[in-house]
């Protein structure tokens, strides 16, 4: 989804079900982060997150999101003799912001890249083996999708999906069974499941700043803006031609020129322009997660919480006078019983509130003192022996996913030929292999 997002400068309701009339406008909502707040399946009365029958064989589209009729994948001719063939595939945008009123639908083209981690097709050709959606059997592996000589005349060759895949969400909620979650058939990936995880993930890397779907496209509106043309700048982000819509709201208030090179008559470098304008130069992996217990110890009690716990203790007491050790049964339906139901809401509502302001002032105050603490030490002149932050090791329970990790942070781009391919095959079936298995559920202590 986030590389569809970044090539596609796509909004985020065309990927992920916002039919809810969830937030998901550039101009709505926080830029905190809500990294502590409850994952969205976790509330059980929210029936979007559990599982039901539909009929995959209905006519009807029940989702704007991107679904396998909007994909097409191609195996294309190399037009050098004697290569292997070229893997394609066209994603066409139809259903975005004021389709009903005025539809500018829209098609985007992918190649593969060298990296699978960048490689879009590679991801939904998993997708799809994962999900059995291709037409023609036996595609149960991705090595003939990237070992094929087509012979002349055959200049391309299509590759079906099932038809009653084509108006299945490609990316599906997890939902609940009988004892665990699985994906959904049909459910599309909701925009508030999508949003908790970019937020997760943006607090996990040490981004300073929240990381918002629309963060990917501004970027690529900025990306392409100067690189393409206005109109195909506005055709990208589906902007009506000259409204201004980009320079208002989209276009990066960080200059992408230096006039100082100008006015001097200098060249710039580029590297030095890229990096102060990527939201990532304040990026820093040390950035905590957690508040240290000695640090929470150390601030005051809450008046408010503190006033809402004694007048829940003698409630409490008053309550169990009345109705004995089972008065939480017993006061059901009593005024005394739902103002003590209310009190316990009010206080889980008020130390969630606490939780999430001291983990924010306590990440701001990081952000802050790590300069001052960088630049102690270069005006003591301090000599870095050997670098004092240690990436963390992350152990994951199945070894698919291990696996999946190793092959994603390849990096490595001298390879030759044949062992890119190798490389992409090999991810595609691992996530493939992933996408099968199930973790078990480890509760907290």
């Amino acid at each position: 989804m986030m590389l569809l997002s970044i090539y596609t400068g796509c909004r985020p309701a065309e990927l992920a079900d916002a039919s809810k009339h969830e937030c998901v406008d550039e101009e709505e909502g926080s830029d905190e982060p809500n990294y502590q707040q409850q994952e969205p399946w976790a509330n059980k009365n929210d029936t979007e997150y559990d599982d039901d029958y539909v009929d995959l064989d209905a006519v009807e589209r029940g989702y704007k999101t991107l679904c396998y009729e909007d994909i097409r994948l191609w195996i294309v001719r190399n037009p050098t003799k004697g290569e292997r063939d070229l893997l394609g595939m066209e994603i066409t945008f139809a259903h975005h912001k004021g389709a009903d009123r005025k539809p500018k639908p829209t098609t985007f083209l992918f190649h593969k890249e060298a990296l699978p981690i960048l490689c879009p097709i590679s991801h939904v050709l998993a997708i799809a083996i994962k999900d059995n959606a291709i037409e023609v059997e036996g595609s149960s592996h991705a090595e003939p999708f990237f070992t094929s000589h087509l012979q002349h005349p055959t200049k391309a060759v299509l590759i079906h999906w099932k038809p009653e895949m084509l108006k299945t969400p490609i990316f599906r909620q997890a939902v609940r069974t009988c004892d665990m979650f699985r994906t959904s058939e049909w459910k599309a990936l909701r925009y508030s499941t999508y949003a908790y995880y970019l937020d997760r993930l943006g607090w996990a890397t040490g981004f300073e700043q929240k990381i918002t779907s629309y963060c990917f496209r501004r970027g690529t509106g900025n990306a392409v803006d100067g690189a393409a043309t206005t109109a195909v700048r506005d055709q990208i982000l589906r902007h009506n031609p000259q409204t201004g819509v980009f320079c208002g709201s989209y276009i990066n208030e960080k200059v992408r020129f230096i006039v100082q090179d100008a006015v001097l008559d200098q060249p710039t470098d580029s590297g030095f322009l890229r990096a102060f304008t990527h939201m990532s130069l304040t990026c820093d992996p040390r950035a905590p997660q957690t508040v240290p217990d000695e640090v929470r110890d150390a601030l005051p009690p809450d008046p408010e919480l503190v006033q809402l716990k004694l007048e829940q203790q003698e409630l409490r007491l008053e309550l169990k006078r009345l109705y004995g050790h089972a008065f939480v049964q017993g006061s059901i339906g009593t005024e005394a019983g739902e103002e003590y139901r209310q009190l316990n809401r009010q206080i889980a509502t008020v130390t969630k509130t606490l939780e999430q302001e001291l983990k924010r002032e306590y990440r701001r105050d990081y952000f802050y003192r790590i300069h001052n603490e960088e630049l102690e030490k270069i005006m003591k002149k301090v000599t870095v022996v050997a670098p004092t932050y240690v990436e963390p090791v992350v152990k994951h329970q199945l070894p698919e996913r291990t696996q999946l990790q190793d092959i994603m942070c390849d990096l490595s781009k001298g390879l030759n030929p044949r062992d890119i391919v190798m490389r992409r095959i090999h991810a595609i079936d691992t996530m493939v292999a992933l996408s099968r298995r199930q973790e078990v559920q480890c509760h907290k202590s």
